[in-house]
């Protein structure tokens, strides 16, 4: 029987064979329509919020009906995979920019619908992005936050960043901005907030990461509005908010999908959101209840133990911070120049008489030390006034009005209208080298906004004019803090 099937499948397997050599010809062949993508360039350059564009220039018999086309960017998610994120569907890519900095793949593939054939292009994509280093504007736009940028990176003056790059919508009065550095994402985080919430955004792209609500477990716990939001760049911490006179903060270092900000911190406070970064992972707040400073930050090594703390000072201090018998209306540091050598943080203060107070201290390992009290001279400031650091050099600046007064440091002393503007000043910031100062005027609908060179007299070196209300100025440079 076995022979048989042997014998059997072998007639079978050379009938087959015959029918093959027998064969003439029987199918069909076709020409394929002739495809060329060699005049699509190997190489592209962008800028993040400008438009890419790159001709579809193909040549072929075939007509655009007969064909489909994709614009596609090769991608990796956080779990290391690859995937294709499509730009475009357009014969022509002409996209706005958006997309990660950096080099990228970047594929346009032709389809030939009739015949089911596909041919491909890849090209290197190299973008560019201009708000790694410039000034940062966040205004007030028709009762939502609006920014505006002006790089230094393009020389370039970028409008409504988060309706024509980020495309995102933030309801709210606009409270501040930030930029903060991580180990695990430098250089790359900034987040804003509004009365109502916010969001945490990729610094590089302008690409919206997170609703500051959707880090929440739900804004029910939360006494809303926020009034105030700090990052500790030191201690390269994610924000620490501020609302209903609570302190809502979060371990750990990177907006994730473990970062809530479930519950206050405990403790007999009420923070009115006047509050700064202090050294070795603090914040330091004022607490209106009780007319004291206290500090929120990290307790021991582990990374997501962070609570409320006092301050003390030594007998013979110049100020009680545990009894200032004033209201703090500002904090600042220092802390860039100082990194070295330790920083130095300073207040303005006013006492129940209307009378206005400098304080400058420090806190470190070995605790919180009180350095100075010392009272500003009458009718110089008021409840208007505003105030910054230079991070560079050792000056406060404080103003009344169009009076610009600065602090020395080192001298502790006081230089009055030290510097004249023309219209009434409604907040400034100074780059991070030290040499540019930035002050905030109003202007009609909009504001002023003037830079002046320090180093070179107060000379004005650029005027903005912007079509709706500054809140926050604030300058930005992707720097490592440790370097």
């Amino acid at each position: 029987m076995k022979t048989l099937k042997y014998l059997i499948y072998t007639m079978v397997l050379m009938v087959a064979l015959s029918s093959c050599l027998d064969d003439e010809g029987n199918y069909d062949y076709i020409d394929l329509p002739e495809m060329d993508l060699s005049q699509i360039p190997d190489e592209a350059q962008g800028i993040i919020g400008e438009r890419l564009v790159i001709p579809g220039d193909i040549s072929t018999n075939l007509t655009d009906a007969d064909m489909s086309y994709v614009w596609a960017i090769k991608l990796e998610d956080e779990n290391r995979d690859f995937y294709m994120d499509t730009i475009s569907t357009s014969r022509d890519l002409d996209v706005l920019i958006n997309f990660q900095p950096g080099k990228q793949d970047l594929f346009f593939t032709v389809v030939d619908n009739k015949n089911g054939v596909k041919s491909d292009k890849m090209i290197d994509l190299s973008i560019d992005t201009p708000f790694s280093t410039g000034w940062a504007l966040l205004k007030e736009k028709n009762g939502k936050a609006e920014l505006d940028f002006i790089s230094q990176i393009t020389n370039t003056y970028y409008t409504d960043v988060f309706t024509n790059i980020s495309e995102v919508s933030f309801d709210g009065k606009p409270l501040n901005i930030g930029f903060y550095w991580s180990t695990y994402t430098p250089f790359s985080s900034m987040f804003i907030l509004t009365e109502n919430g916010g969001g945490f955004f990729d610094a590089f792209s302008m690409k919206l990461n997170a609703s500051v609500q959707e880090r929440f477990h739900g804004l029910d716990q939360v006494e809303l509005p926020f009034t105030n939001s700090i990052i500790a760049n030191l201690a390269r911490s994610v924000p620490t908010f501020i609302a209903g006179g609570k302190i809502y903060g979060k371990g750990g270092y990177v907006i994730d999908d473990e970062a809530w900000w479930e519950t206050p911190a405990a403790g007999d406070y009420y923070a009115t959101g006047v509050a700064a970064e202090a050294r070795y992972d603090n914040i330091i707040f004022f607490d209106s209840k009780n007319r004291r400073y206290i500090t929120y930050g990290k307790r021991g090594w582990s990374p997501d133990v962070y609570s409320i703390a006092e301050v003390t000072a030594s007998a013979g201090a110049p100020f009680d911070p545990e009894n200032l018998q004033k209201d703090c209306i500002w904090i600042g540091n220092d802390a860039f120049r100082s990194l070295s050598s330790g920083n130095r943080n300073y207040a303005v203060l006013k006492d129940d008489a209307g009378a206005f107070f400098i304080q400058k201290f420090a806190l470190g390992y070995s605790g919180f030390t009180a350095e100075l009290e010392l009272a500003v001279e009458d009718g110089k400031l008021d409840d208007n006034s505003v105030y910054t650091c230079n991070p560079a050099l050792p000056f406060v600046y404080l103003s009344k009005g169009n009076s610009l007064h600065r602090f020395n440091t080192i001298t502790e002393a006081f230089e009055y209208d030290h510097l004249t503007v023309e219209g009434d000043i409604k907040d400034m910031a100074v780059s991070r080298d030290g040499s540019i100062l930035g002050i905030v005027l109003d202007e009609g609908n909009g504001s002023k906004v003037i830079f002046y060179d320090v180093n070179n007299g107060n000379t004005i070196t650029e005027t903005y004019t912007t079509d709706s209300k500054v809140k926050k100025l604030k300058f930005k440079e992707d720097y490592n803090p440790y370097a």
